[in-house]
């Protein structure tokens, strides 16, 4: 294929004869005609539709003439024109240039002149586009610079702004740290004019030996560090903390050129967050102690639940244990009357089982004592009394010493006396059950004059006041671990290899019923102290 039937025209001639007469030169020549236009709007058209190499544009055409044609093509589907003309005149040629046309022929034109304007065309078309390519950089350079300039200015004037107002103190220094701009927050913190400090140090300004610490930091900076710190000084007497962030600038080779400070007062903020943080820790407390209720209303809600099973064991056990148990320890008394001379082994048989009965009789007792558990009938009692009656009542092992400290200047109490007697025998058979290879039980009554040593004793957190009376049982035993001291007062748990977890819970219940507390103090291997402190006046518990 040749140069020239590479390169598509398009013919744009009212003249059809004419039209035909060129496309004949221009076939022959090798070129390729893509179409014939009639009209100037309908070369515009077939320009976009068929995208020839170059257009051959009668200027005189119906409709739109070829100048105003070649202007259309030029400025929306930009392609070299040749315009032809049957009259040449200087006019014609510099608005046909001005259009876009790259060359003109006069007609009639031969194959060798309609080559060379071909070629002209297209050179000249080549270099207008090259130039069209540099004026639209050239804008756009342009125009992108207004936009940097304006867009820079616009940012010149926010930070001015913003140095200008911000209530945080701003300042930047260069490479010597000297000040080279500061805002007015900063001149208030200072209190001196940006005359006075532009241009100086801190040296300058505060002294050498105040400016010490700040001269570290800045080199810092000035290393490429970003330094953040906290600085309290003086502002008008009043101590002011300040959050102090410095950061290195740099230039266009990112080379540190100086730095750049913000100081901002965060004194309400230290105060907002050391309240915050006792508020935590009060709200901490609050919740610790708000769930610590939340457990123990748990808890007697439990062993309000158990006590209603229980008070159902009870009512079966009473019923369906109490007659059959009746019946043997009758069976047993029959026996030890009709039998004179019973045999060792018969007689050892007869007493187990009245034993047996009697402690089946304080199992069902106890069941029904902490499931039905009623009000204290109260009277006029004496502590010490009641204490001596239940102990004489207590059968004590041989290796177990009891000592007695009774106040005998005790006050009486409105208490009732058959419920104590439950609450002390309850409270001594533990000890004395916890001193398995034996030892020693203190039983000791306290008046008002002893309520500061039992406090310290018992939880010096916690003092008696003169209205309560305290018994208190020391034993010498195993002690009780801190985990199962938790539990202690709960229905049905023990430790011991006998009896089923009543006697403490019952003996809780009814000191509470009174209005009174029991506490315990333990320590494993040498032993507990409990300690029941009752009211002396008749208090609803």
């Amino acid at each position: 294929m040749s140069s020239q039937e590479s390169i598509r025209v398009l013919i744009a001639e009212d003249d059809h004869l004419v039209g035909e007469m060129i496309r004949g030169l221009l076939e022959e020549a090798g070129y390729t005609v893509v179409g014939e236009a009639a009209n100037g709007l309908e070369t515009v058209e077939m320009t976009e539709s068929l995208r020839p190499n170059i257009v051959l544009m009668d200027i005189k055409m119906p409709d739109m003439d070829g100048i105003e044609a070649t202007r259309l093509i030029y400025e929306h589907c930009p392609t070299p024109v040749v315009v032809l003309t049957a009259h040449e005149t200087e006019e014609l040629i510099e608005r046909a240039s001005t259009a876009g046309a790259g060359a003109y022929l006069v007609k009639p034109s031969n194959a060798r002149e309609i080559e060379r304007a071909i070629a002209i065309a297209l050179a000249r078309f080549g270099d207008l586009m090259e130039q069209r390519r540099l004026n639209a950089e050239l804008q756009a350079e342009i125009a992108e610079r207004k936009r940097t300039e304006e867009a820079l200015r616009e940012s010149e004037e926010r930070f001015r702004t913003i140095f200008e107002t911000a209530q945080d103190s701003i300042f930047i220094k260069d490479r010597a740290l000297r000040y080279t701009q500061v805002n007015p927050a900063l001149e208030r913190l200072f209190g001196l004019p940006a005359s006075r400090l532009v241009g100086r140090t801190d040296e300058d300004i505060f002294g050498k030996e105040a400016a010490a610490h700040i001269r570290e930091m800045d080199t810092c900076v000035l290393c490429g560090e970003v330094v953040e710190e906290e600085d309290t000084r003086p502002v008008e007497g009043v101590p002011t903390t300040f959050q102090v962030i410095k950061v290195p600038m740099r230039d266009s080779s990112s080379e540190v050129i100086g730095l750049c400070g913000i100081a901002r007062d965060i004194t309400e903020r230290k105060r907002a967050e050391e309240a915050l943080r006792e508020y935590s820790e009060r709200l901490e407390e609050m919740v610790e102690r708000r769930t610590q209720e939340l457990r123990e209303a748990q808890e007697e809600l439990i062993r309000n639940e158990r006590l209603a099973v229980l008070g159902q064991l009870a009512d079966g056990v009473a019923h369906e244990l109490r007659n059959p148990l009746g019946a043997i320890s009758n069976a047993t008394y029959f026996l030890n009357m009709v039998l004179e001379e019973p045999s060792p082994e018969v007689k050892e048989a007869l007493e187990i089982l009245s034993k047996e009965v009697g402690t089946s009789e304080k199992v069902i007792s106890s069941l029904i004592d902490v499931a039905r558990t009623k009000p204290p009938t109260r009277r006029e009692v004496d502590l010490n009394d009641v204490l001596r009656w239940t102990l004489s009542r207590i059968a004590v092992p041989e290796n177990v010493e009891v000592v007695r400290q009774l106040d005998e200047t005790l006050p009486t109490i409105q208490a009732d006396p058959d419920q104590l007697i439950q609450i002390f025998g309850n409270t001594i058979l533990n000890g004395i059950q916890a001193m398995t290879e034996g030892g020693r039980l203190v039983v000791r009554t306290l008046t008002s004059s002893d309520f500061g040593e039992l406090s310290r004793a018992v939880e010096p957190s916690k003092a008696l006041s003169p209205e309560w009376v305290a018994v208190s049982f020391t034993d010498t035993g195993v002690g009780i671990s801190e985990e199962n001291l938790e539990r202690l007062f709960e229905s049905f748990f023990t430790t011991k290899a006998k009896g089923i977890g009543l006697g403490l819970t019952l003996a809780k219940t009814l000191v509470e019923g009174h209005g009174g507390s029991i506490e315990v103090e333990s320590e494993v291997g040498k032993g507990s102290t409990f300690t029941i402190k009752l009211p002396l006046a008749e208090t609803k518990g």
